[in-house]
């Protein structure tokens, strides 16, 4: 039985990953087809600036994964939730907060340090920081998943994130 589980669970990792890189890099493709050069360039200088915040959000998966699955394997689900209910007051909420700030300072933040000729991807950059601020937000709910072996369903996030995303790039 452990065996079958273990495989399932390898399998729809690896399928979630490819579908992860599979999205991380079709946007840029899109856009390099259908926009000019300098609209692609852009794109992908604001998706740099955009991916520093998810610098953060892996470790946080990372430290809190263990801890979760610990506490859901020994049955402690009472435990669990309130874990969870800290982590998105405790940590989600002021990450809200700071990332909002940062997405209001945005235009202010280009001009300053790239210059005018630049100014055209803050819209890009905040819609970026959108998705990337809410990925932090929520830094917990990969965890949640995982540790409660719902892989499937976690799988199936990326896949409709994706087919959602391909009319907004």
């Amino acid at each position: 039985g452990r065996r079958r589980e273990i495989v399932r669970f390898l399998v729809y990792s690896d399928c979630n990953a490819l579908l992860g890189m599979f999205i991380k890099q079709m946007d840029v493709v899109l856009l390099g087809y259908l926009c000019n050069p300098t609209e692609a360039g852009y794109y992908k200088l604001a998706k740099s600036f955009a991916s520093t915040i998810s610098n953060l959000t892996n470790p946080l998966q990372s430290v809190i994964y263990p801890k979760m699955s610990y506490i859901w394997g020994a049955g402690r689900v009472d435990d669990f939730h309130q874990m969870i209910y800290k982590l998105a007051l405790g940590l989600g909420l002021p990450f809200a907060i700071i990332v909002l700030f940062i997405l209001l300072s945005v235009p202010r933040l280009i001009l300053s340090f790239l210059g005018e000729s630049y100014v055209p991807m803050s819209l890009a950059t905040q819609l970026l920081l959108t998705v990337t601020g809410l990925h932090l937000i929520g830094f917990w709910i990969k965890p949640f998943y995982l540790s409660t072996g719902q892989m499937r369903l976690w799988t199936m996030f990326p896949l409709i994130g994706a087919v959602l995303s391909i009319p907004g790039y």
